[in-house]
């Protein structure tokens, strides 16, 4: 006599009857409150689980409640900054990172987005208590938040779903305040040097709302390549004489422009303030950085992924981190 094995119902199976990610069946299911879920999404959820005559598995939510301590941190892999570059210009943020976790007792597991995708065992092997996501490719970050439940935090990438955290620096605010920060000093004529290809960069909108509120005119130059930014520090004093201050997007830039300056000498006092990656800017002297530091952006990565494990973490689903104000001299 043959017994008819029914297929045990997962939250896999009630995420594609709902068509939703499984992260937000887990979040229905577990009635967390903290998360900004539609009402028309919890009741598919709700009807899916009904529908398939779902019921979870209580051994295993309890023993997911044991932590491991771990908290896998994935970086860049495949980008134009390279592997080790990538790894290299996010160093001080992993030792950061790794400094603040320890303090609430967590250890991070590093790996890599890889051509071919995430690795997605080292979570399940690992049995990772929260992931974070350093600036994710957006079809990676996808893939994996349809496949697996841990609290997922992503830094340095603005994704559209308020289901997961992102944290990022307020580079509007940058291009803001450099030019408050030059005003204050007494620069009237100032120069904004910008890559020409980034429209949509946060920096620009901020300088443009500088400009407008504070009713000033700067003069705006964009570049196409390193070489133009060399030439108009080469050529700073025959075509722009009377400027005083200048604010570039980009550490590259700021490097090429200064060697420009090297090559003529430029009698008149010049203020220069970069804003952008803190890591751009490392090797420079002489200047004023706008920036959020890797350290800023490790705090309160560390803070919120452990909020977000216990669920203690209430808010917005952005953290705007407002950039400091430092001389290198």
């Amino acid at each position: 006599m043959s017994q008819n094995k029914t297929k045990k119902i997962t939250m896999k199976d009630i995420a594609k009857e709902a068509e939703v990610s499984i992260a937000t069946v887990s979040y229905v299911i577990n009635n967390v409150e903290k998360e900004n879920i539609k009402d028309e999404t919890k009741k598919r959820v709700i009807d899916a689980v009904k529908k398939l005559n779902y019921h979870p598995n209580l051994a295993a939510r309890s023993l997911a409640k044991q932590e491991t301590k771990l908290i896998g941190l994935f970086i860049p892999d495949g980008n134009s900054l390279g592997v080790d570059g990538c790894i290299h210009h996010y160093y001080n943020f992993i030792i950061y990172l790794e400094q603040y976790l320890s303090e609430y007792g967590y250890h991070i597991v590093v790996s890599k987005f890889h051509t071919k995708g995430l690795n997605l065992r080292i979570i399940s092997e690992r049995n990772l208590d929260g992931v974070i996501l350093l600036a994710p490719p957006k079809d990676e970050f996808y893939k994996f938040s349809k496949q697996y439940t841990v609290p997922i935090m992503i830094v340095d990438r603005y994704i559209e779903d308020a289901l997961f955290h992102k944290i990022l620096a307020n580079e509007f605010e940058s291009g803001y305040r450099a030019v408050e920060y030059l005003l204050s000093m007494g620069h009237t004529k100032i120069i904004f040097v910008s890559k020409k290809m980034e429209d949509e960069n946060p920096i620009k909108k901020g300088f443009a709302k500088a400009v407008d509120s504070l009713h000033i005119e700067i003069k705006r130059v964009d570049i196409d390549h390193l070489d133009q930014a060399y030439d108009l520090g080469k050529n700073m004093s025959s075509v722009y004489p009377d400027s005083t201050g200048i604010i570039f997007d980009c550490g590259n830039l700021v490097k090429a422009f200064k060697n420009g300056l090297l090559e003529r000498i430029y009698t008149s006092p010049i203020s220069i303030v970069c804003c952008g990656q803190q890591e751009d800017f490392k090797m420079i002297e002489d200047i004023v950085v706008c920036t959020v530091t890797a350290q800023q952006k490790a705090q309160v990565a560390a803070q919120r992924i452990q909020e977000y494990i216990h669920h203690t973490y209430q808010s917005q689903d952005v953290t705007w981190i407002s950039p400091i104000l430092e001389e290198k001299a």
